[in-house]
């Protein structure tokens, strides 16, 4: 039997926490369990590991407090400490269907990949509407602050866009990394970005390894995006530090710098 390990990652918004273990305790498939916890906050890691334990779910306090990669790669720190075979991570105010994780066993026994990642699907808006990810979050949060951009800031965006979508399948947007194995767990995401992180480790994902895409139809979205207060995504676009992290990644050098091993 595949060794899953479902990792919750949190920083905040216990009401949230709460919603997504009890939407993974819903899944009846065979899974390893981890609330990693990762925050500033002090007062934050006892709420949180309370939440955890009322859920009967173990706890791992990071010490790498801060940036989201920093929190990621925690995870990656403490799944290659276990003898699961995939890693599932969900960040803590997001939450997934009752199918989910049987349908990512599903996978995993009839196709051969490295990772596997989620195309299409749901998101949460800041309105509390569901929306189609590709309405929801990062064409519509990219338009309504590409207004204030240079010609050349825009240049930038467009050739890191270009990169990306040369990735993609179909045409269809990237949602979210929904699997991996031992492989890719021993790269990093990249600490010095502010919000392209995960944008960096799927281009070079699927520069080195097999990446599989999992669709989903519109009643079935298997992970919810929850997109209902800013996150870091927008603040990034607001204060710049989105167009400095894809300046770094347009660069050919960067690629290869940003993309280490452990």
């Amino acid at each position: 039997m595949t060794k899953l390990l479902v990792a919750v990652l949190t920083s905040g918004e216990p009401e949230k926490l709460d919603r997504c273990l009890r939407s993974v305790n819903s899944n009846s498939s065979p899974h390893e369990r981890i609330v990693v916890i990762n925050t500033t906050d002090p007062d934050y890691p006892s709420l949180a590991t309370e939440i955890a334990l009322e859920h009967g779910w173990p706890v791992h306090i990071s010490e790498s407090n801060g940036t989201p990669a920093r929190g990621k790669n925690s995870v990656l720190d403490h799944f290659r400490k276990t003898d699961s075979d995939w890693l599932f991570q969900i960040d803590g105010d997001d939450y997934i269907s009752d199918g989910c994780l049987a349908r990512l066993h599903y996978e995993i026994d009839q196709n051969e990949f490295d990772a596997a990642v989620l195309i299409g699907s749901q998101i949460l808006d800041p309105n509390g509407d569901q929306r189609e990810f590709a309405e929801g979050l990062s064409s519509d949060a990219v338009l309504q602050y590409a207004g204030k951009w240079t010609k050349e800031e825009h240049a930038i965006y467009l050739k890191f866009k270009k990169h990306l979508e040369q990735k993609t399948f179909d045409g269809d947007l990237l949602n979210r990394f929904l699997l991996m194995n031992r492989k890719i767990a021993e790269h990093r995401f990249n600490e010095t970005l502010a919000a392209a992180e995960d944008n960096l480790f799927y281009i070079q994902t699927a520069d080195t390894y097999k990446v599989h895409p999992i669709d989903v139809k519109e009643d079935d979205f298997i992970y919810m995006y929850d997109q209902t207060t800013e996150g870091a995504f927008r603040r990034s676009l607001k204060d710049g530090k989105f167009l400095n992290d894809i300046r770094k990644i347009n660069s050919a050098t960067a690629l290869s710098q940003l993309w280490k091993v452990s």
